[in-house]
């Protein structure tokens, strides 16, 4: 039967497979910041701002 034939941009695909492994790695090292600033007792508050989480996403870490 007949089959779509899908194309595929190699360069496209490449471009945002970076990219999203780009915001993965940032977002890693903000909870890791954030993991290690909680450890040292400092308020919640204070690492919101500094990282950009939330408070939230910060108490469960």
């Amino acid at each position: 039967m007949f089959e779509p034939i899908v194309k595929y941009d190699v360069q496209e695909t490449r471009r945002i497979a970076r990219a999203e492994g780009i915001a993965e790695g940032k977002a890693e090292g903000k909870a890791e910041t954030a993991r290690n600033l909680k450890s040292k007792s400092m308020p919640l508050e204070d690492i919101a701002e500094v990282t950009g989480l939330s408070i939230v996403e910060i108490e469960n870490l």
